[in-house]
């Protein structure tokens, strides 16, 4: 198992959102704080200006891409939402290099399919910062005016195509998806109490199909975001799983 001062977080953020989204919740890290990387997916962010194609594959690829300029180091993946699926296939593309694996509320591989008025809304909101803002306030409890404010930037936010692009890539999931993990390190599912979009009861469901034996938490007072809404206890429960493994 690698030394501590080898393990470096990667954060993969979830649909509409960006990397810079997650420095509430690296501020909470301790000494992994100043190793975490946080990269823009294509169409989001410092590249919002990107072209497509806009899929699962393309940002598991540039995620792997940074992984491969860090020889030395070990990983902890970190993925939310449509980001748990990116960084499961992260995961499959570089295992030798992950050390642990976290899915934050994260949306199953094989896909998800969401009501018909919430796929529209997803699907037809890019480049919208109030409809941007009306998704994220429907989908947390606790995100602030600050959050959202950081989130919303119109020049860093996913524009429509990015966004139908990646609702549509999210939709479809990955057909690896539909079997157990591969994964042979630690995996922790971290599911949010209060969230709309994926339920404890989902992320339970994921962790019997998929990780069985796998490491569990519950983030209270939260909604879609945990590691906005509530970043220490998000950080907390992620570090306590590192210790455990001897990664922290």
């Amino acid at each position: 198992m690698p030394e501590n001062s080898d393990i470096v977080p990667l954060l993969i953020h979830g649909f509409l959102d960006q990397g810079a989204a997650w420095a509430p919740f690296i501020d909470e890290l301790g000494p992994l704080a100043e190793r975490a990387l946080a990269p823009d997916f294509a169409g989001a962010g410092t590249r919002a200006r990107e072209r497509g194609p806009f899929t699962l594959r393309r940002v598991a690829a540039d995620a792997a891409a940074l992984i491969d300029q860090h020889s030395d180091a070990q990983f902890v993946v970190l993925g939310h939402s449509m980001g748990g699926q990116v960084a499961e296939l992260v995961a499959q593309a570089r295992p030798e290099r992950i050390a642990a694996l976290v899915l934050m509320s994260a949306v199953p591989l094989a896909g998800q399919v969401l009501p018909d008025e919430v796929r529209g809304l997803l699907r037809g909101c890019g480049g919208d910062v109030e409809a941007q803002r009306r998704i994220h306030r429907m989908f947390s409890r606790h995100l602030s005016d600050a959050d959202l404010d950081r989130m919303l930037d119109p020049t860093a936010m996913m524009g429509p195509a990015a966004a139908e692009g990646y609702y549509n890539a999210f939709s479809a999931g990955d057909a690896s998806g539909k079997g157990p993990s591969t994964f042979a390190g630690p995996p922790l599912l971290l599911a949010a109490r209060e969230d709309p979009v994926v339920s404890v009861e989902m992320t339970l469901s994921m962790r019997e199909s998929r990780f069985p034996g796998s490491d569990f938490a519950v983030v209270e007072e939260s909604g879609h975001w945990p590691h906005l809404e509530q970043p220490q206890r998000c950080a907390q429960a992620i570090l306590a799983f590192l210790s455990s493994h001897g990664l922290a």
